[in-house]
């Protein structure tokens, strides 16, 4: 069953009504129905037709969310052999561990990572030592975003 969370978005963004979303999920966890179905080759077919250029998908939230749907954003990224950049709301050394499941479950797709959301004031020392550590674990740091109230929105 799909957390709260994300029935209340469905519903808030695509008007899905939360008794159909719970009995979608619920028809596919049964059935073991895994597959992403015709709109992700639809959508591949779009892009590909597309050409050259940058695409930005934002994805659901972490890398696993919409694996029952064939849709996390690994199987999304994998699928249309897609480079990721996650943004990543930093909160300290403890925030670590989903950026180093990043870097396992997308391998060479993962091109970097922007640290977000730092108190001004550590956005220095986060860039002289974290990023440096976590370049050396394998996980590129492209960026490190101070929090700002104006990108809150």
């Amino acid at each position: 069953m799909l957390d709260g969370a994300t029935v209340f978005k469905l519903y808030d963004t695509f008007g899905f009504p939360a008794d159909l979303t719970a009995d979608v999920a619920r028809e596919r966890l049964l059935a073991g129905n895994l597959d992403s179905g015709a709109g992700f080759a639809e959508l591949k077919q779009r892009l590909e037709a597309a050409g050259e250029g940058i695409t930005v998908l934002e994805g659901a939230g972490g890398l696993s969310d919409g694996l029952l749907y064939g849709l996390s954003l690994t199987q999304v990224a994998r699928g249309l052999e897609a480079p990721v950049v996650l943004v990543h709301s930093w909160s300290g050394c403890h925030s670590v561990e989903p950026l180093l499941a990043a870097r396992e479950q997308l391998g060479d797709l993962l091109c970097g990572v922007v640290l977000n959301g730092l108190p001004p004031e550590q956005v220095q020392a986060v860039r002289a030592e974290v990023a440096p550590a976590l370049e050396r674990l394998g996980v590129p740091v492209l960026g490190v975003m101070p929090r700002s109230p104006l990108l809150r929105s």
